[in-house]
């Protein structure tokens, strides 16, 4: 018989684990006996305090140890639903969203057992939905609640209907109950795009507004642009992910698992390549500058770090290239009306990204939606135009696929389009920092930033030699 830990060294036990301590030391530790070993598994606390240590295990089997599921008759909504998220969803780049949907369901399920889920109670369930209005994010003032969208409600759905299908093919359940939805397949294809379609003119006015704006917004609009991918996907990029010399930038990043909203593998245009030229090599190409106190009490600049959203730059951006009309501005109160502070600031702020009617529609998925079209216009074939979007990605289809990307013509007709459409926008723009420099330099140093600059530049040069041709 294998030893085990004698009566006396248990201070406390709880789901086949126990609190001990060993001698010599002044933590407690969490012990369990192994089976397959023969030994007693042992790991510290932390703590010599027995009630800290109490709620520490307690935390630790709540967390990582789930409960034996009931039997089927009595399965409870909330085990299939903890279930489902602690297997799947957590850990994911969308557990924040899928625990805001599925608090949705334990709201309104409460205690109810899975042969609850009837479709009388789901309709009663989607009536519910509809009554509920939107919270505000993290650090949002002034959201204005507005019900949610069925666009929305059928996330939620969607949600606690994998959770049960889950139950279903562990059999912790006899068989998923059907969960309707709010829209066919028919109302998801035809919705408006997140983002309207922009004209060449309005791109150029973008651009003109991000080169008066701060250095990420204007990595993030030239990336978004040339890559054709999501923001969240532009936020997440890392310049190590472009590979200048083989052509391609990997939008996936190392160690993340492919999604359905893919991240496939695009080529580097040539305007994209110019910037790349000129940005750091290495660390995230969307950073901003940390801020940090010094010892004198004055701000200093530290260590570059990501972007987590890049909505308020983008709509102070917007507000610029798209300003509001006079109406606009008249129908709002006084500023002097709101308390002086921060209240008042916040109004202030709130007012500067306020932009026409024209521009309230045009998002960071702009792009997304109006340069696959212009390739489509422009003869490009669907497949290149669908590995731009990552609606196919390049491994999946074919083993030979996976180098594709590292032959010479991977897309390039392709990034032919999306490089002439980017010259056609810089030629319009009337900032000095073009989206195409004309002297073909897409560095920050090199493009010149204002017309003192010129004439600083061309006092500084030195005469041309008019018979030998030199200075």
């Amino acid at each position: 018989m294998p030893r085990r830990a004698p009566e006396e060294d248990k201070l406390y036990e709880a789901g086949g684990w126990w609190i001990g301590r060993r001698k010599g030391t002044a933590n407690l530790q969490r012990c369990t006996y192994n089976p397959a070993t023969g030994r007693v598994d042992r790991f510290t606390l932390g703590t010599g305090d027995l009630g800290v240590a109490k709620a520490k295990l307690l935390k630790f089997l709540a967390e990582e140890h789930e409960a034996p599921p009931p039997p089927q008759a009595e399965v409870s909504l909330a085990y299939v639903l903890r279930h489902y998220f602690l297997k799947v969803r957590k850990g994911g780049p969308s557990e924040t969203q899928a625990k805001a949907e599925l608090r949705f369901w334990t709201a309104f399920w409460k205690d109810a057992l899975v042969a609850d889920v009837t479709s009388t109670r789901i309709d009663n369930f989607i009536d519910w939905l509809r009554q509920q209005k939107t919270r505000p994010g993290y650090k949002v003032k002034n959201h204005v609640p507005k019900p949610l969208s069925d666009g929305y409600i059928s996330k939620v759905l969607a949600s606690g209907r994998a959770a049960l299908r889950l139950a279903d093919k562990e059999n912790l359940i006899g068989k998923a109950p059907f969960v309707s939805d709010v829209e066919t397949a028919d109302d998801k294809r035809n919705k408006e795009p997140k983002g309207r379609p922009i004209s060449t003119e309005e791109a150029a006015r973008l651009f003109d507004a991000a080169a008066a704006g701060p250095e990420h917004l204007w990595r993030f609009l030239v990336t978004l642009t040339c890559t054709l991918s999501r923001p969240k996907a532009v936020l997440d990029l890392d310049a190590t992910m472009c590979r200048r010399a083989a052509g391609y930038c990997n939008l996936l990043p190392p160690g993340r698992k492919q999604t359905k909203k893919r991240r496939g593998i695009v080529p580097i245009c040539k305007t994209f390549d110019a910037w790349l030229a000129q940005w750091p090599a290495a660390g995230p190409i969307v950073d901003a500058a940390r801020k940090m106190k010094a010892e004198d009490g004055k701000t200093v600049k530290g260590a570059p770090k990501p972007i987590a959203s890049i909505y308020t730059a983008w709509k102070l951006m917007r507000a610029r290239a798209f300003p509001p009309r006079a109406e606009q501005l008249a129908a709002l109160p006084p500023i002097e009306s709101f308390p002086a502070g921060e209240e008042r600031r916040a109004e202030a702020r709130r007012r500067a990204m306020i932009c026409a009617p024209e521009g309230e529609d045009v998002t960071p998925y702009s792009f997304r939606h109006t340069l696959p079209r212009h390739m489509r216009r422009s003869g490009v074939p669907g497949d290149q135009i669908s590995i731009y979007l990552s609606h196919i990605v390049v491994s999946e289809n074919d083993t030979t696929l996976i180098y594709s990307p590292h032959a010479p013509d991977f897309c390039r007709k392709a990034a032919k389009v999306l490089d002439a459409w980017c010259a056609e926008v810089s030629s319009l723009q009337t900032s000095y920092k073009r989206l195409v420099p004309k002297h073909g330099r897409a560095s920050v140093a090199g493009v010149v930033t204002s017309p003192e600059e010129v004439v600083s530049r061309q006092s500084s040069r030195q005469p041309r030699d008019r018979v030998n041709g030199k200075r």
